[in-house]
């Protein structure tokens, strides 16, 4: 899976339901001196499912919108640099729901349900800016070349109270809601400026603006939901979420430098618009209370003396959260210094997980269970990271160690999917397996950097360095978890998988490198180097064995 159109437009499954027959027949009666002919008659029909009640379930799916920001780098009134910057994002979602259905009649469902979601949706973007054309500094449409300005931006949840309006339709319930929602989003941008608003020498200025905000919006949507077996139902439904944008302004750093040309302070103006969010998602239900029908025939459960055989074809899907805690380092070398300045990043990231798997069983004996397991799960795990370099040395004059306030350097990296095929070993514990498993893993990773020297290893306009990578990396993967019997063919399951990769380093060369000889150095370059990819996942499934 990865950031395509495949990616943003997930289609989420509707649950598989089937007819029930209920069959009786009455016995024969006689009379006092000649027998008579048992009268057939039918049995009532067992009662329709009821919707009325409440309930309780959980959900996954996919989210995603197509948004577009800008920055801005402002002095003495007059705009010298922008960027745009396309924040288009998609990731999982995992959480909860809870409700209660008032069936009206036969044929209508009234109800109302809280739910509230973890969110993978996240997003970030480092541009080169671009000088105005009301800058009297450089011709408008430049590259600012040691100017970089960064946005990024994560939806951490997703709540909702909702309203719904539902007509039976086959053996299911197809509905409409609509009602209020939250969102809680981090908002983040950074700018380095290489000295077009800002003094120099001095190195420019840079501006880093944050903001956390739990946004009020609304929610309308659809889906269907239909009855599983007893009190469970299964359902598929869309919701688009709409909530208002975000602006963020930053003063320079310090304000005092950020004349050049133009009157202090310089201030940066990062804008995010209005945050519009698509989801498709599949969730599990239980009803509380007693079921008002009988069970549907093809799911109802095995008699007791038919002990279960793990051994089989099996299918299903799995959701959860995954999270890592890598670093990463960013280092602008010339000859003779391969660590003129140096930034290290904390690249600790998480985010929920979405997939399906299928795998083979074979029931050894009544206690040992062995097998062998494929899947792929699409991942919203993601992190970016800005930050203002240091002068470890000398090269930045007579305090060495300080920062570069002209100077800022990005890095990001996004999980796009991850898969394995793994053995699996289990005994059998309760009413269900313990098992052991691991094999071999491969990860997607989207790796971005971007480095812009604010003058200080470069002559003005400074230099830019922007390199990417997307890789499949090879790698191993291992856990345990337990999965235990559900209804008739139906299991569940929990479990932990540990993957573990290899790092990526990207080399850029410096654009442009002609320009990079600031104090007498040659050429420019960049490394940044993502330390080795570790992954915890906890995950929760459920299967169909056939």
């Amino acid at each position: 899976m990865t950031c395509s159109a495949l990616d943003r437009v997930l289609r989420a499954a509707a649950g598989i339901t089937a007819a029930f027959v209920v069959m009786a027949l009455v016995g024969s009666a006689n009379a006092a001196d000649m027998p008579i002919k048992a009268v057939p008659m039918k049995a009532p029909f067992a009662p329709s499912f009821s919707w009325t009640g409440f309930y309780a379930g959980v959900h996954a799916g996919w989210g995603f919108n197509d948004p577009a920001g800008t920055s801005t780098a402002t002095g003495a009134g007059i705009t010298g640099l922008t960027a745009q910057h396309n924040l288009d994002s998609n990731g999982p979602l995992f959480g909860g729901h809870a409700g209660y259905n008032w069936q009206i009649n036969p044929r209508l469902v009234i109800g109302i349900e809280g739910d509230i979601t973890g969110t993978g949706i996240k997003t970030s973007s480092a541009q080169t800016p671009l000088c105005s054309a009301s800058n009297p500094q450089c011709a408008p449409g430049q590259p600012i070349n040691g100017g970089v300005m960064t946005m990024s931006q994560e939806v951490n949840w997703l709540a909702s109270i909702r309203g719904r309006l539902g007509t039976t339709w086959g053996p299911g319930l197809i509905y409409v809601t609509g009602g209020a929602a939250w969102a809680n989003v981090d908002s983040k941008a950074a700018t380095g400026d290489a000295g077009f608003n800002c003094s120099s020498p001095g190195g420019g200025c840079s501006y880093a603006a944050t903001g956390n905000a739990t946004r009020s919006g609304f929610v309308v949507g659809a889906g269907y939901e239909t009855a599983l077996a007893g009190n469970w139902t299964v359902r598929a439904e869309y919701l688009y979420y709409s909530f208002g944008g975000e602006t963020l302004t930053a003063a320079g750093t310090p304000q005092t430098s950020c004349g050049g040309g133009l009157a202090p302070p310089c201030i940066t103006t990062s804008t995010f618009p209005d945050l519009n969010i698509h989801t498709v998602r599949a969730g599990l239900t239980y009803k509380l209370g007693q079921p008002a029908g009988a069970p549907f025939a093809a799911f109802a459960p095995r008699t007791a003396a038919a002990a279960r055989s793990w051994t089989g074809f099996y299918a299903g899907l799995d959701a959860g959260w995954g999270w890592g805690n890598s670093t990463g380092t960013s280092i602008v070398s010339v000859p003779g210094d391969q660590n003129a300045m140096i930034a290290e990043h904390d690249l600790g990231n998480n985010g929920p997980l979405f997939g399906g798997h299928l795998g083979y069983n074979w029931q050894i004996d009544p206690r040992w269970v062995a097998g062998i397991e494929g899947d792929i799960t699409g991942t919203g795990i993601k992190v970016s990271s800005a930050q203002t370099p240091v002068c470890p040395r000398d090269t930045c004059g007579p305090a060495p160690g300080r920062p570069v306030p002209g100077a800022l350097m990005s890095l990001s990296q996004e999980v796009n999917w991850l898969a394995s095929i793994r053995g699996r070993l289990g005994v059998t514990f309760g009413p269900g397996m313990l098992y052991a498993t691991g094999g071999v893993a491969w990860a997607n990773v989207d790796y971005k950097s971007n480095l812009g020297d604010g003058a200080y290893l470069c002559d003005l306009p400074g230099c830019g360095f922007q390199s990417a990578s997307n890789t499949t990396k090879t790698g191993w993967v291992a856990g345990g978890g337990y999965e235990t019997a559900l209804i008739g063919n139906w299991t569940v399951r929990a479990e932990y998988l540990y993957y573990s990769f290899d790092g990526e380093t990207l080399t850029a060369a410096a654009t442009t490198a002609a320009a990079c000889t600031g104090a007498g150095y040659a050429s420019c370059t960049a490394t940044s180097t993502f330390s080795d990819l570790k992954i915890h996942t906890a995950r929760a499934g459920v299967s169909y064995r056939f």
